[in-house]
């Protein structure tokens, strides 16, 4: 609710200040309150959610991918502890038939009793084995006999065992002092198990009279036994077999064992087995459901999940007390304030609620507005008093102005003429040098008055601008002409660069002569002698340029920024000309007033030069004129006769 002030004075309707609020309003796009702060709620929930659940999903699930992988460690263990006690079995076997009376007798005197009664074909089941092989102390085969547990058959010994220096490597192997007595072998064709003990007396004390050797075939069958007591998948294969997964080829003695997660419901595990000698043989392989994983990721869900309720019940939640508490009462705010502004009467006051900020601010409002209806009667008042007074200066300036041209520039007129008049006479050397420094100083004096004048008439853009057809080459010339006195004086050489064909100007040629006049002379009075002044033109794309040249020690670059404001002036090489600083702020002015731009370029040791860009509107007609080279091809230049 909007009510009026309690006074009786009401602002005029389309104030200016009213104004450029609506206009403001009008170009600015518009957005809500409201829409920034859900915005700004949502990005922050998500960030929230993002920082949060990062950490949480390495946290948790880091934690259970290595339990995953110390669990995995484990069932390894299980599943080599199963090959290993299948070994020891094994061995046992070896161990009983090798201290026994019987094998010690059969290797001494080779009786046909022996094999025929102890190692016949129903032996090899029972015991679960493959291979028995019996030699003497000189490792020759006394008896040796091989079963197929498939097949329920004997079978001819593998060829392996019937190369000597094989079998004496395997026997060197197993029977050494600090050698195991049992293992892994990888025969050509499928790995074995191997256990080898020496031939003794039943009371096991004497020396050895040979040793038996005992080998179970590693085939499906034996490690779908170890897979049952276990539970486990296991498979084994060749370290260099074509059927070893590619992860598990990298297995090496420094890192023997690798875990890879075959997708996300199994996991398999490789670990290398050595042989006898004690070489990489086997790579035994473990495959287990990722039971752990899986228990991970479900908890990693659920956190997830009820952290994502939180936050969405945060996010209602703060949405909620934010709409009642500020964004409704600043949406009323705005209305009533976009109302006063749209009525354009300051009069009217913002309806104050409550005891917070949004009411002080609506108090903070309502004093603004009374001060700003004041403020604007102040205004109003101050610049009708203001116009007054720009207006009275105006006239005071160009009063004084008309004075100062009249009451100076009369009498140094009237002094030029008598000094011409006293040249006529009889002079002596050095009157004659006198009045010519009076007659130097006068002129120098006129043309600071027609500065002074100019420079406030450009300024205030009263000083007309009459413009006609223009010959570059001749004002050039002209220019030339009327600073051939000053040049001769400072040793100085005034130019005019090659020329080519260019258009007429179309500019106020009395300005555009004083502008070069200015420039140039500048180029003599503060350069050493002996300096060449070059001046050319370019036609550009948008225009055309002229510039005036000069081969002197250049300007300090400190001053180049100033150079062109009122009074500055930099250090004059040649101390006898004085500078008002007033020349080049002219120029500037009425480079301007054609629409054009002059800029400087200056080093030290390089030279200066001033560029004069001039607009199409400038250019008159096709007619052929002067167009010289640019700058910088000044060494090619030749100076007018």
């Amino acid at each position: 609710m909007i009510k009026p002030a309690n006074t009786d004075r009401r602002a005029p309707p389309h104030l200016p200040a009213t104004r450029w609020v609506q206009q403001t309003i009008g170009r600015t796009r518009f957005v809500t309150l409201r829409a920034k702060l859900l915005l700004l709620l949502t990005l922050t929930v998500l960030g929230l959610l993002v920082a949060l659940y990062i950490p949480l999903r390495v946290l948790v699930l880091g934690s259970y991918l290595t339990l995953e992988q110390q669990t995995m460690h484990t069932e390894m263990d299980r599943a080599q502890n199963a090959l290993t006690g299948a070994i020891v079995k094994l061995d046992n076997s070896a161990a009983g038939y090798a201290t026994w009376d019987d094998t010690f007798a059969f290797v001494a005197d080779h009786n046909t009793r022996y094999m025929a009664s102890n190692l016949a074909d129903p032996s090899f089941p029972a015991e679960n084995i493959n291979l028995v092989i019996i030699t003497d102390q000189s490792g020759h085969v006394v008896g040796q006999k091989a079963f197929d547990l498939n097949q329920q058959q004997a079978t001819a010994v593998p060829v392996y065992f019937s190369q000597a220096q094989n079998l004496q490597n395997l026997l060197h192997a197993l029977t050494g002092p600090n050698n195991p007595t049992n293992g892994l072998l990888l025969l050509p064709d499928r790995p074995m198990l191997i256990a080898a003990r020496p031939i003794l007396p039943s009371n096991g004390q004497g020396a050895s009279n040979g040793t038996l050797l005992m080998g179970r075939f590693l085939d499906t069958i034996l490690i779908q036994e170890l897979a049952d007591v276990t539970h486990l998948t296991l498979a084994v294969t060749a370290v260099q077999s074509s059927q070893t997964p590619a992860v598990a080829r990298s297995l090496s003695l420094v890192q023997p064992e690798i875990t890879s997660p075959l997708n996300a419901q199994s996991i398999a595990g490789y670990r290398l087995l050595n042989d006898v000698f004690g070489q990489p043989a086997l790579v035994l392989e473990v495959t287990t459901p990722r039971s752990v994983y899986q228990q991970g990721v479900l908890t990693l869900n659920y956190v997830s999940l009820a952290l994502i309720i939180i936050l969405l019940v945060c996010f209602i939640v703060a949405v909620a007390v934010l709409e009642r508490l500020v964004i409704a009462r600043v949406t009323r705010l705005d209305a009533q304030v976009q109302t006063i502004g749209s009525s354009g009467d300051l009069a009217l006051r913002m309806n104050v609620q409550g005891n917070d900020e949004l009411a002080r601010l609506a108090q903070s409002i309502n004093s603004m507005l009374a001060e700003i209806d004041h403020a604007q009667l102040t205004r109003r008042q101050a610049d009708e008093l203001r116009a007054q007074t720009q207006e009275e200066l105006l006239r005071a300036r160009e009063q004084f102005s008309q004075m100062l041209v009249h009451d100076l520039k009369n009498p140094l007129t009237a002094a030029t003429g008598y000094l011409d008049i006293l040249k006529l006479g009889s002079l002596t050397e050095d009157q004659l040098i006198l009045s010519d420094g009076a007659y130097r100083s006068i002129k120098n004096a006129l043309i600071l008055v027609s500065q002074i004048l100019d420079v406030a008439r450009l300024s205030e853009g009263r000083l007309e601008i009459r413009c006609e057809v223009a010959d570059v080459r001749r004002m050039f010339e002209t220019c030339i002409e009327e600073l051939q006195t000053l040049a001769k004086l400072e040793d100085a050489t005034v130019q005019v660069a090659p020329y080519v064909s260019a258009p007429n100007l179309f500019v106020d040629v009395s300005l555009m002569q004083r502008v070069l006049h200015n420039l140039v002379s500048n180029a003599i009075k503060h350069t050493p002698s002996g300096v060449t002044v070059t001046l050319g033109a370019n036609l550009l794309e948008d225009g055309i340029e002229l510039f005036v040249h000069d081969n002197g020690p250049g300007i300090d670059s400190s001053i180049l920024p100033t150079i062109f404001e009122r009074f500055q002036s930099g250090i004059a090489a040649n101390a006898d000309h004085n500078n008002t600083g007033l020349g080049l702020t002219f120029c500037k002015l009425a480079t301007e007033a054609h629409h054009g731009t002059i800029a400087v370029e200056s080093g030290q040791g390089n030279g200066t030069t001033f560029t004069i860009i001039l607009p199409t509107s400038c250019i008159a007609a096709p007619d052929t004129l002067l167009l010289s080279s640019t700058p910088r091809e000044i060494s090619s230049v030749e100076a007018l006769p």
